[in-house]
């Protein structure tokens, strides 16, 4: 062995027995690659820990596990590809071995993993690494599946992380996120190099509550450091809840799983730990229900469980068919035309199968055979709902202000051949807010005020009637109930999605899962089917239909009707629509935290306009948690000195568009009102932040709208006394070019967006 080895081998072995240990050290000496040095770590990591490392690489492995004779070869020869590699992530991961005292025989041993050449470098894309690999791995989340350069442990892994807690796989899942996130250059190869032993291990329930804010800690440190993720707060969450996730797997799960807990407990230890959480108090809440309703499924699961063996194998069959359908494609056709009844059966069999499921092969099947397979089971399901009498219809959102409109749901309500009705649902994901119960009671009123079949969801295990098409105005699952989310709905019933906003924002939400198994996607602006269809990883069954909502302004007929608290007869009429992202979490374009208290006093001072202040629903919320109110109620108290003056009026909810019809101008910093305002050819007045960001349509409207600095207070009131008191509108003109290339269904498609979407669907059942 040379002075300065190519790679450091370090074996873990504290928490280990010194069996174990033996086996594993044995099993590292007889690599056939030999230019290694082995380091035992019998501790947590000190500040002369490198002292005795002096590899080029590091390798971790735990005192549990035995490395293949030629596992080091493996890993000398990947990292030959390219020059300057940081690390390599072995996707092959390691087979678990059960037996606890009998030896392992290498020779005899049956690798279950293909072994595979190198498969390229991740992304230098670290968010998008993040999501596409480690989120969606489920072994990347042990030091045996990373080889990392040493300086780069050196310089940033081992200085980030304060001492790992306590907890089974804590510190391994910490610092196989930390590798992710610091390495630049990254080699992803596919092969098996490790076995694992299977240690029996006790469950600490108690230790795994402790160490989260812990680990939250060391999550939100490691992604500090990094640019590109140290404002993502959705990716934080994610990283977080894939950390807890597997933690819960190993330490509480099986805590939960005996049958005589009392239900004290829960609420002892929730009470307990609700304090530990601080900012993360969402998270925590997430965390115990999804542990109780877990516990409460036990039963049904274990009934069910003969069932899904056999759903299993049956679709396990089909997988192995659409794995080689790439290789076989003209015997499969051919097959097809001889025996149409043979290769029905399995496709109808998949329509009983969960969206989820569905889903989970977009990331393993290639692209064209995955798109392939998903037309045929919706082929397979249209043909089945067009054979029905009565079509089940639902409209599925969780605030009514993202309503598409009546138009759209009274066409499908005007057809005999349709039972349609709205499903509202409480945003689920933002906890037990008082503000957000009370403004989905409100949106419920509303509906029912106008006449829609509307069916209020206010438990996260509410159940719905079985739909044949469910049209979501929001593609964001977790807010809904558990009965609405991929893992509950199967292929019998077609999913559809309506844009719930006008997107102008820069944002990459191309890769949800719901796209992923979209049976239409109607899109609002052509430019933005367009970037889906360049981003999404599958096929996109996209359809330029406009923006339902808007097609009252298309209506010749519309007479809007609002009454506007006015002081005098020809007082100018302005919307103030204030955003919520007032923090640094995901999007951020609010600037109400610079200007809500001189909006209120400017109106007071000026009775000679009269104002409607249109909140966006999660301000109520954000208000609070931001600091910027002392609570909800502090908040609300606001909203009602606005509703108190006699010139002005807060609205909430849906049916908004009378409002925006009989407005002279609005006041605003979000990106959908800036997109649906066009169509009511008024000036605007954006409230610029530096953080805001916007895709090709939300730039070509920015460069045709006033704009000015969110704090700059005196020329927020020049430019309302100019734009809107003295009716200086310099870019009418500017405004309508940019609304007949970006904007002008109707005149695209010759028909209105409700129109459009309907005849879309109704045409496929005709």
């Amino acid at each position: 062995m040379s002075q300065s080895p190519f790679i450091s081998v370090i074996v873990r072995v504290y928490n280990v027995e010194q069996r174990y240990s033996k086996i594993c050290i044995n099993s590292i000496s007889a690599q056939t690659f030999q230019d290694f040095e082995v380091v035992v770590m019998t501790g947590d990591f000190s500040d002369n820990f490198f002292d005795k490392v002096h590899g080029e690489y590091i390798y971790f492995v735990d005192g549990d596990a035995v490395l293949l004779p030629n596992s080091l070869e493996k890993i000398f020869n990947a990292l030959q590809i390219a020059e300057e590699i940081d690390a390599v992530h072995l996707q092959g991961w390691y087979e678990t071995f059960q037996t606890d005292n009998a030896p392992i025989d290498l020779k005899k041993l049956r690798l279950s993993w293909e072994e595979r050449t190198a498969e390229g470098f991740l992304t230098e894309n670290i968010p998008r690494r993040l999501a596409e690999n480690w989120l969606n791995n489920p072994a990347a989340n042990f030091f045996g599946s990373t080889v990392l350069k040493r300086e780069i442990f050196e310089e940033n892994i081992f200085k980030t992380q304060p001492p790992p807690p306590a907890v089974s796989g804590a510190d391994e899942k910490i610092f196989t996120l930390a590798t992710m996130c610091f390495a630049k250059k990254f080699l992803c190869i596919r092969d098996s190099i490790c076995i694992k032993r299977v240690r029996q291990h006790k469950p600490d329930i108690m230790a795994v509550l402790i160490s989260i804010p812990i680990v939250t800690r060391c999550v939100e440190e490691i992604m500090s450091k990094i640019p590109a993720l140290a404002q993502n707060r959705l990716l934080k969450d994610q990283c977080l809840m894939k950390i807890f996730d597997n933690l819960s797997a190993e330490n509480i799960l099986p805590f939960y799983g005996n049958p005589n807990i009392p239900p004290e407990l829960d609420t002892a230890v929730y009470q307990t730990f609700l304090p530990t959480f601080k900012e993360n108090t969402s998270l925590m809440k997430y965390f115990f229900h999804g542990f109780n309703i877990t516990r409460r499924q036990n039963n049904f699961l274990a009934m069910q469980n003969k069932f899904l063996v056999n759903r299993i194998n049956q679709l396990n069959q089909l997988l192995s068919l659409c794995l080689n359908e790439n290789r076989n494609l003209n015997n499969l056709l051919d097959e097809v035309t001889r025996t149409k009844e043979n290769i029905r059966k399995p496709f109808e069999s998949l329509c009983g199968a969960s969206y989820e499921y569905i889903e989970s092969l977009a990331h393993v099947l290639p692209r064209n055979v995955y798109d392939g397979l998903i037309d045929r089971i919706f082929a397979a399901t249209v043909k089945k709902i067009r054979a029905k009498e009565k079509i089940k219809v639902a409209f599925v959102t969780y605030n009514a202000a993202m309503w598409c409109g009546n138009d759209l749901y009274n066409m499908f309500a005007e057809n005999s051949r349709y039972d349609v009705k709205v499903y509202l649902s409480v945003d689920f994901s933002k906890g037990n807010s008082p503000s957000v119960k009370r403004d989905w009671q409100r949106g419920v009123e509303q509906f029912k005020t106008r006449g829609i079949n509307v069916t209020g969801l206010d438990s996260l295990n509410a159940q719905i009637d079985k739909q044949d098409v469910i049209i979501f105005l929001n593609p964001y699952l977790e807010t809904f109930p558990y009965s609405l989310r991929l893992a509950a709905l199967t292929a019998e019933t077609l999913l559809v999605n309506i844009p719930y906003a006008f997107d102008s924002t820069g944002l990459d939400i191309y890769n949800l899962p719901l796209f992923h198994v979209i049976w239409k996607h109607f899109f609002d602006t052509k430019s933005h089917m367009m970037t889906q269809e360049k981003n999404s990883k599958v096929a996109v069954h996209g359809c330029y239909s406009g923006y339902p909502r808007l097609d009252c302004f298309f209506d010749k007929n519309f007479e809007p009707k609002f009454d506007w608290k006015m002081t005098r007869p020809d007082a100018v009429k302005i919307i103030y629509a204030p955003h919520w992202s007032i923090d640094d979490r995901g999007v951020k374009y609010a600037t109400f935290q610079h200007n809500c208290k001189f909006f209120y006093e400017y109106a007071k001072a000026h009775q000679e306009i009269s104002w409607v202040i249109k909140p966006h629903p999660n301000l109520f919320k954000s208000a609070a948690e931001s600091g910027l109110f002392s609570s909800e109620e502090a908040f609300e108290n606001y909203m009602k000195a606005w509703d108190n003056l006699p010139n002005a009026k807060v609205v909430t909810g849906a049916y908004y568009h009378d409002i925006f019809a009989t407005s002279d101008g609005m006041i605003l910093d979000s990106g959908s009102f800036i997109g649906e305002y066009q169509y009511t050819h008024k000036p605007m007045i954006f409230l610029t932040r530096d953080t805001q960001q916007f895709n090709e349509l939300g730039k070509a409207i920015m460069a045709v709208t006033y704009r000015v600095d969110g704090k700059d207070l005196d020329g927020i009131a020049q430019m309302i006394q100019k734009i809107f008191v003295e009716g200086n509108d310099e870019m009418y003109d500017a405004r309508r070019k940019v609304f007949e290339t970006y904007c002008d269904y109707v005149k695209a498609n010759g028909m209105t967006a409700s129109r459009c979407i309907y005849k879309n669907i109704s045409d496929e059942f005709d």
